[in-house]
């Protein structure tokens, strides 16, 4: 393997709480860890800025909410001098405003370090996003292998034509390259580098994007995607609608690395949909339940309700799952139609009722006006 002379940063911003009603963001950064995992694996330099973690109580105004962790203007001086590049993060929308005045103080400090920026937010609007920020190029879709490719070009001084899923700044123009294929490999992708992230620190403030519980924890991706094509969603032009699972038993042996190497026991799968294919998701609860893991996990991002019936619900329950997140985004048959959100509403309550029977916290997403709140 070829060392590279790059170094990259990889940057998550603070935590953005809109409106004071979202905590979404605050959790760990899953995608910046990828992407660590993958620079690692190709023996590409990097580092981590992690303004949450390296001030989790620091809270500072900003516009109708407000920012947790270290403020903006302080975060440009503490990027490595030896960093030849700066990857930043940006999951949510209402993440985005911070983010842009972040780079624009990152551009100020270090005119000359190229900004890379990626996520579900940079992919959903990435002319919006160039338009709007002083970012040199985006990364669109999945990350890994795209980050990879656009280092190795830089250090290389070789053309950014044929790096696919990119969108380029080239003087006054903005090129969007192709769109990279989804990968299907998904139990080749590298695991995500949580030595280079302050762990305990997120557990220690609650910073854990589901069920608040005393234990270490650590999120997962079981699976990528979404087969489903709700008109609010950005999943489609992200993940397009491709669903694709991870073999059971090495989603569990990511589960077993992290209990021995940080003392995890609870696990909140970040999958978008993650309950698919009932043989899948009763092999993975066999899968902890037969190794006799003493963990607790959950489902905070919501999920279908096809595949979770009476027998799948007490399984669930078995393996250790402790908290339930359904999606129908809405009591109106009517509603569900216009967004198409495909769920039959018989079929889901019974699922809900099964679930709550298993003694699973259950929880549902439901679309709300804030004009009306």
């Amino acid at each position: 393997m070829i060392k590279s002379k790059q170094s990259v940063c990889l940057l998550r911003p603070p935590g953005v709480e809109a409106f004071r009603l979202s905590s979404a963001s605050l959790a760990m950064p899953l995608g910046l860890a990828y992407l660590a995992g993958s620079l690692e694996a190709e023996g590409i330099a990097y580092s981590v800025l992690d303004s949450l973690a390296l001030a989790p109580t620091t809270i500072s105004r900003y516009h109708k909410g407000y920012l947790v962790g270290l403020p903006l203007e302080e975060i440009p001086s503490l990027i490595p001098s030896d960093a030849t590049l700066v990857g930043v993060g940006i999951t949510f929308t209402h993440e985005w405003p911070a983010a842009a005045r972040l780079i624009d103080l990152i551009r100020e400090e270090r005119p000359d370090l190229p900004i890379i920026c990626g996520g579900e937010h940079i992919t959903s609007m990435p002319e919006f996003s160039m338009a709007t920020s002083k970012a040199d190029f985006l990364v669109l879709g999945e990350g890994e292998e795209t980050l990879v490719e656009l280092v190795r070009a830089i250090e290389n001084g070789t053309s950014f034509d044929e790096i696919d899923g990119i969108v380029i700044r080239d003087g006054n123009s903005i090129i969007a390259n192709k769109r990279r294929p989804r990968r299907t490999d998904l139990d080749n992708i590298p695991w995500p580098a949580w030595h280079m992230f302050e762990v305990e620190t997120y557990s220690k403030h609650g910073f854990v994007g589901g069920m608040e519980v005393p234990d270490i924890t650590l999120p997962l991706l079981a699976s990528r995607g979404c087969p489903y094509q709700c008109t609010f969603c950005s999943s489609p032009n992200m993940w397009t609608t491709r669903w694709t699972a991870r073999d059971p038993k090495l989603v569990v042996d990511e589960i077993e690395h992290y209990m021995k190497t940080f003392g995890a026991r609870n696990f909140p799968f970040q999958d978008l949909t993650a309950i698919i294919k009932k043989d899948w998701i009763v092999s993975v609860c066999n899968e902890i339940i037969e190794r006799k893991l003493d963990i607790t996990w959950q489902l905070p991002t919501g999920t279908r309700s096809e595949a979770i019936d009476s027998e799948v619900a007490q399984l669930l329950k078995r393996s250790g799952q402790i908290a339930m997140t359904y999606a129908p985004e809405s009591g109106s048959e009517r509603t569900r139609r216009y967004i198409k959100k495909k769920v039959n509403s018989e079929q889901m309550v019974a699922s809900i009722r099964d679930s709550a029977t298993a003694d699973l916290n259950v929880l549902a997403h439901i679309i709300h006006d804030y004009r009306l709140i």
